[in-house]
């Protein structure tokens, strides 16, 4: 799976659903219709005030499900729209939903089931936790994106699969808590957060194919990924990215992994030692670990950069006798300026140097076989 073309398509799509008048709740015609969609020649609809939401059932149902795509949010010189009571029969989105605006509250969308598609929250700057959802059990991806006040995920209890989950610029989020134990997540990406200084709450994951950590300038402690699981059946290109956490010492807590499409673990300006990395014995696609200031300890890559192939045969061709077997080649590595303020005990900016930081009696158990280097 193509996951560079997947973000792109969340990031593009939404946008095209916006893209529509900012005065009437407006519409383009298609599709068939069951007895409790909502009128059937409407699959985009748009809510652009308190009045429009007022007038929902009387202008589109009496209904519970929409067949295409619902935005709502305020346009200018529109009332502000606090209430979504009106919408409380909803039990499915078919495509998209989007909401933005400055709504305290999203109490109304109380038994929503599904979003077929994405659903995104953008721009609510009051809103503090996600109460209002606490129906809701599918999403195809699910996007909180700037809310300035969300302090919790409570409201999330219910959610049982969700493709892509997105957590991007969340100043007051401080952990996982509201959500339920276990939920099926392909991807889970947390970027540019201000107090989440742990993933404590973070539910069981049991099909990650990415997970990417960005710019989280408090986030010391991974432990609550640790009941997590990877699906990585070479080739499907499974990737970690943790990058520019600046309070993040090691890894510990990740879910064990003995082989990964891509890793990057870059610019972590307090990271010593990658610990957590123990299991891992394959790289499929690249490897970088580059720009971690403080970064000392690298053995536990050794088992991957070293001239043993360790677990499925490849993904190295064996055409340059340099490469290491378990990773696709030199060409894909990018390992450097690491532990530059701890020099000269960083063993972290050449292959060779990993090696030799490694005993020469150190074995190695996983899932293939034991090596003994």
């Amino acid at each position: 799976m193509d996951y560079s073309m997947r973000l792109l398509n969340r990031v593009l799509l939404p946008l095209a659903v916006v893209g529509v008048s900012l005065f009437l709740p407006i519409c383009t015609s298609s599709g068939s219709a069951i007895a409790q969609d909502c009128n059937a020649a409407f699959t985009q609809i748009t809510l652009l005030s308190q009045g429009n939401v007022d007038d929902f059932q009387s202008v589109y149902g009496p209904c519970d499900r929409i067949g295409g795509s619902l935005d709502i949010g305020t346009g200018p010189g529109m009332e502000a729209i606090t209430d979504l009571t009106p919408l409380e029969d909803l039990v499915e989105v078919a495509e998209f939903l989007s909401i933005q605006g400055s709504m305290t509250t999203l109490n109304g969308l109380h038994n929503l089931v599904s979003v077929g598609n994405s659903f995104t929250i953008t721009g609510a700057n009051q809103l503090t936790d996600l109460t209002g959802l606490t129906s809701l059990q599918s999403v195809g991806n699910l996007d909180l994106v700037g809310l300035v006040s969300l302090t919790s995920l409570s409201g999330l209890s219910s959610l049982a699969a969700v493709g892509f989950l997105n957590l991007e610029n969340l100043p007051f989020l401080t952990d996982f808590s509201g959500m339920p134990a276990a939920v099926d997540i392909e991807t889970l990406v947390i970027t540019n957060t201000q107090q989440l200084t742990s993933l404590d709450g973070a539910p069981a994951m049991s099909n990650l194919r990415l997970l990417a950590l960005n710019g989280n300038q408090a986030l010391n402690d991974l432990n609550g990924l640790s009941a997590s699981t990877f699906l990585t059946d070479p080739p499907d290109d499974a990737a970690i990215g943790i990058t520019s956490n600046n309070a993040l010492l090691n890894l510990i807590g990740l879910p064990a992994v003995e082989r990964i499409g891509s890793l990057n673990i870059s610019g972590n300006s307090a990271l010593t030692s990658l610990a957590g990395l123990e299991n891992l014995v394959e790289v499929w696609s690249s490897l970088s670990v580059q720009e971690n200031s403080f970064l000392a300890d690298c053995s536990m890559l050794a088992t991957v950069l070293d001239s043993v192939d360790d677990g499925d045969p490849g993904p190295g061709d064996g055409s340059n006798p340099d490469d290491p077997p378990d990773t696709p080649g030199l060409d894909a590595i990018q390992i450097g300026n690491n532990g530059e303020a701890v020099e000269p005990n960083a063993r972290c900016n050449t292959i060779e140097e990993i090696l030799s930081s490694v005993a020469e009696n150190t074995v190695y158990a996983d899932g293939f076989e034991s090596v003994t280097l």
